[in-house]
């Protein structure tokens, strides 16, 4: 038994391991690294532990209902009816990832953005997040919770759907409802990377609006060796644009516009897995005035902006 567990526990360290290695490889081109390790790790905890939840949540439900009659004689669209009315109603995920999500990408946001800031131009430090960026935090947040909500309840419909029609027994229906990948900790993990780079990204775009020596941003293609890369991404990277200028995606499912990696308004196939970052582009001469003239510099755009 001792022989077991101790084959258990050195199984567990290798791939915990595994995965930090894997983390810093993809992370190896942010100089923020470290801090964005953490900040993943925590966020995946977290979303793990909802999914978990969510999982018990279905499970309970649906053996409670199911168990009260004879499978034999229920029919599909009953089920199904009841799952939307019902149980699916009933599911706080989306509220708890929404509320999560918000307090985890408004600290997120203004600690990178701090950071960014101060590795630009010490002599123009963070104050606040802009109006810009607080509604995308709200909205987004908001949005998250509704899309992962949604993928679960499709998993789960899918699975009393086929189970039903094939006659199978109660047990066998929710072993394979627990064991579905949308309440797996992979998808924790993919979230949590996801949605920290994207604060990463959305943190920079913030930076370099707020400093008034950064005159535009570089895409830089940045990959894990174990990724394969979006051609089209790498393609794209060393392209300059203004500030507050968009960046167009030529991939083949499609042609799309966004401010920068991981933007939200783009799709899941250009979001997810996507490391890339931003670089600024530095107006030296502006670097080199006062902080006096860098402040007015600052408020002027600031302004002009409607913050």
């Amino acid at each position: 038994m001792i022989e077991t567990l101790e084959r258990i526990f050195k199984a567990i360290e290798a791939i915990v391991k595994a995965e930090d290695e894997d983390l810093k490889d993809i992370l190896k081109d942010y100089p923020e690294a470290e801090e964005l390790i953490e900040y993943i790790e925590k966020f995946e905890t977290e979303i793990a532990g909802m999914l978990r939840e969510e999982k018990e949540y279905f499970v309970q439900a649906v053996q409670q209902y199911l168990q009260s009659g004879s499978t034999q004689n229920i029919v599909v669209q009953a089920v199904l009816d009841m799952v939307a009315l019902d149980i699916f109603d009933g599911d706080p995920f989306d509220r708890n990832m929404s509320e999560a999500a918000k307090s985890f990408l408004t600290l997120t946001c203004q600690e990178l953005t701090e950071k960014i800031m101060d590795a630009i131009d010490k002599d123009v430090p963070f104050t606040v997040l802009s109006s810009r960026t607080t509604r995308w935090i709200d909205s987004w947040s908001t949005e998250l919770g509704r899309i992962m909500k949604l993928t679960s309840h499709e998993g789960v419909q899918r699975v009393l759907t086929t189970g039903i029609q094939e006659g199978k027994s109660i047990d066998k229906m929710v072993l394979e409802m627990a064991d579905l990948p949308q309440f797996s900790r992979h998808r924790a993990r993919m979230t949590a990377i996801t949605e920290t780079l994207t604060a990463y990204s959305v943190s920079q775009n913030e930076a370099y609006r707020a400093s008034p020596a950064v005159t535009g941003k570089q895409w830089m293609h940045s990959g894990s060796k174990k990724n394969k890369p979006r051609p089209h991404h790498v393609a794209l990277s060393g392209t300059v644009v203004g500030v507050d200028e968009q960046f167009t995606i030529n991939g083949p499912n499609g042609v799309f516009t966004c401010d920068h990696p991981r933007d939200v308004v783009l799709p899941a196939s250009e979001r997810v897995n996507c490391h890339c970052l931003l670089s600024p582009v530095v107006d030296s001469a502006i670097l080199g005035l006062t902080p006096e003239e860098k402040q007015i510099i600052r408020d002027s755009v600031i302004t002009s902006l409607g913050e």
